[in-house]
C-alpha cells in the first residue's frame, strides 16, 4: 500500500471498497491515517474521489439509467403491451360475438304487432337496411339495421326493442328476425326481443 499515491488509498477507500478484500481495505486505511494529509490535499483528493464515483455510477453526462430503474420501465412497458393486447382481444371477441347475435343491443324501433300477438310466441320478421342517403336523413349510420321492424300487418309501435345481430350491417339490403313477445318485469306485457336468423342482399 505504501507504493500507492494518497489519490490512489482514497479512491480504494471510498469508492472501489467492494473490489478489494477486508485485509487490503484494512491495510490501506492505516497507510492513508499515517501519511497525515493536510486540508488542501484532502479536498484536493475528495474532488478527485467524486467525479470518479460519478463516472462508477454512470452519471458521467451519458445519464445511464440505473439497472432498478431499467427493470423498472421494461415492466412498466410489459404491462402497457400486455393491456393492449387483452384490450385488442376483448375488443375482438367482442365483435366477433357481436357478428354471431350473442351481443344485445336495445334500440328504439318501431315495430309492428298485432293485438293477439302472445307473450311467449315468436314470429318471422324483417327489417330494412338504410342505404346512405337514408341514414343521412335519420341521423344513423349507413348500414344501420334496427329502425324499423315488421313482423305482421297490425299497427306500427314505436318502442324499446331488443336485437340480438349487429346494428349495422351494409352488406345486407334486409335483415331476417325472429322476434318474440315477452312479458317484462312491468308494463302491459309490450316488451320484444329479436334473434337475427339471416339477410338478404
Amino acid at each position: 500500500m505504501q507504493a500507492k499515491t494518497d489519490e490512489e488509498l482514497y479512491l480504494l477507500l471510498r469508492v472501489y471498497s467492494k473490489d478489494y478484500t477486508p485485509e487490503a481495505i484494512k491495510a490501506a486505511s492505516e497507510e492513508f491515517s499515517h501519511r497525515q494529509l493536510d486540508e488542501q490535499t484532502i479536498s484536493r483528493i475528495t474532488a478527485s474521489a467524486e467525479k470518479a464515483l460519478e463516472e462508477k455510477s454512470g452519471k458521467d453526462g451519458t445519464d445511464r439509467m440505473p439497472l432498478s430503474d431499467a427493470k423498472e420501465t421494461a415492466m412498466g412497458w410489459g404491462c402497457l403491451v400486455l393491456l393492449c393486447l387483452v384490450g385488442y382481444a376483448i375488443y375482438g371477441g367482442y365483435g366477433w360475438l357481436d357478428s354471431i347475435g350473442w351481443i344485445a343491443h336495445q334500440e328504439d324501433t318501431t315495430i309492428t304487432a298485432r293485438s293477439d300477438w302472445l307473450v311467449g310466441e315468436s314470429k318471422e320478421c324483417a327489417s330494412p337496411v338504410l342505404n346512405k342517403d337514408g341514414a343521412a336523413l335519420l341521423g344513423k349510420e349507413a348500414g344501420y339495421a334496427l329502425y324499423s321492424v315488421s313482423c305482421d300487418d297490425g299497427p306500427e309501435h314505436k318502442m324499446k326493442v331488443t336485437f340480438y345481430g349487429r346494428k349495422v350491417q351494409p352488406e345486407y339490403e334486409s335483415i331476417s328476425w325472429r322476434c318474440e313477445r315477452e312479458q317484462p318485469w312491468f308494463g302491459d306485457g309490450n316488451s320484444f326481443t329479436c334473434y337475427q336468423t339471416g339477410g338478404e342482399r
